[in-house]
């Protein structure tokens, strides 16, 4: 268990699916992006607003994601994390620490009723782009 004063836990939908980065040694890198809905409206628009929160985790066999292999965009997930610091020197010599949200757990929050609706509409989606490719994109 981490430490609670250094740990949160983020109930959102996913950006979109995870991104995964293989490493040589058969493990993972893996990056969730989950919107996390603030609490408080926008005083300009009147509306409740969302950031998307960047959680980072790691799966020991690239091949076997677990539950990151299961999660769609938009899919409710809860994520419970803890902060680290990183550290690196980029090209230019100069050395860098920033703060990482490192995952501890992951929970697909749906119901499987819920799940199945949004990966039927998901592959709707990508038969329909797929049959309308000719078009112009609409932005």
């Amino acid at each position: 268990m981490s430490n609670p004063f250094n740990s949160g836990t983020i109930v959102g939908n996913a950006a979109r699916e995870p991104k995964i980065f293989e490493h040589a040694n058969g493990g993972a890198t893996v990056k969730l992006n989950v919107y996390a809905r603030n609490t408080f409206k926008n005083k300009n628009t009147g509306k409740v607003e969302s950031e998307i929160v960047e959680l980072t985790g790691y799966v020991q066999d690239a091949k076997n994601l677990g539950v990151f292999g299961c999660i769609g965009a938009g899919d409710r997930v809860a994520v419970s994390y803890s902060l680290k610091t990183d550290n690196y020197t980029d090209k230019d010599g100069v050395k860098h620490f920033p703060l990482v949200a490192r995952i501890d757990t992951v929970q697909l929050i749906d119901s499987k009723a819920e799940s199945a609706a949004r990966a039927a509409r998901r592959e709707n989606s990508a038969d329909n782009a797929a049959t309308n490719s000719s078009e112009e994109v609409p932005f």
